[in-house]
C-alpha cells in the first residue's frame, strides 16, 4: 500500500494485500507445513483474486520461491492482473515469472557501479552478483566497523559499548563506497545516498532478467 499511499489511487480500481506480515516459511512445530503450508493457505486467496476482478496482487513475501509459486497459481486460476512481490523475493534464479514486478529498497547495483560488478564477477562468478543485498550489507558493516574504530581510538579502547558505538554511528560518513556514492545517516533510521533515494521497482522480462521500471528520488 506504500505506492498507493504515496501516489494516489486514481489509476487503481482494486488491490489485495496478501500476507501483509511476512509468513513463517521454515517448517517448525508452529508451522508444520513449511512452504507447502503457505501454498495451501494461498490457494483460496489466489482463486479469490482471479474471480474478484482485482487489478493488482501485492504479496510482501520474504521468500522468492513462494512468490514464484503464488504468481503461477494466480495465472493457473485465470488471474489477469498484475503481481508484485517485495525485496525479500529479489532473486532472478527463483522469482522469474515474466511480467511480474518486484520492489527493492534501492537501485540495482549494476546501474550504480559497473566497475565493481565487473571485478566482483571476475572474482566470485556471475551467479552471486545478481544478489542485490550483498553490496549494501557490506557498506552497512563498513559503517559499523568505522564507528567501532572511532570509539576505540577516542578512548584508547578503554570505553566501548553498544550505546557509545550507536552514538558514533550517527556521525559516520563514508566519502566513497562500493555502491558508487557516499553514505551517512541523517537520522537514526534513514540513510541518504546522493540524489537518488527510495524504492525501485523492477519488472521481470521474458528472458528472466529484471528491468528497472520505476525509481523514486
Amino acid at each position: 500500500m506504500h505506492y498507493i499511499a504515496r501516489h494516489g489511487q486514481s489509476r487503481v480500481a482494486k488491490a489485495v494485500l496478501i500476507s501483509s506480515v511476512p509468513p513463517l516459511m521454515v517448517q517448525t512445530d508452529a508451522n508444520p507445513g513449511g512452504s507447502a503450508g503457505f501454498a495451501a493457505d494461498m490457494a483460496p486467496v489466489a482463486l479469490k483474486a482471479a474471480t474478484g476482478g482485482y487489478k493488482l496482487v501485492y504479496a510482501p513475501s520474504q521468500d522468492a520461491p513462494d512468490s514464484q509459486s503464488f504468481v503461477e497459481q494466480l495465472k493457473t486460476d485465470g488471474y489477469k492482473g498484475g503481481f508484485m512481490a517485495t525485496d525479500g523475493s529479489v532473486s532472478p534464479q527463483q522469482y522469474k515469472f515474466p511480467g511480474a514486478f518486484v520492489s527493492f529498497f534501492g537501485p540495482g547495483i549494476d546501474k550504480i557501479n559497473k566497475t565493481y560488478v565487473k571485478q566482483y564477477k571476475a572474482t566470485y562468478g556471475a551467479a552471486s552478483a545478481t544478489d542485490p543485498f550483498g553490496a549494501p550489507s557490506f557498506v552497512a558493516a563498513e559503517m559499523l566497523g568505522t564507528a567501532i574504530s572511532q570509539q576505540c581510538a577516542a578512548t584508547h579502547g578503554k570505553k566501548i559499548s553498544r550505546a557509545l558505538v550507536a552514538k558514533k554511528l550517527k556521525k559516520v560518513k563514508l566519502s566513497t563506497t562500493i555502491l558508487g556514492y557516499s553514505m551517512a545517516f541523517n537520522n537514526p533510521v534513514d540513510a541518504f545516498h546522493g540524489p537518488k533515494s527510495g524504492v525501485t521497482v523492477f519488472q521481470i522480462q521474458a528472458n528472466g532478467s529484471y528491468k528497472e521500471v520505476y525509481a523514486a528520488g
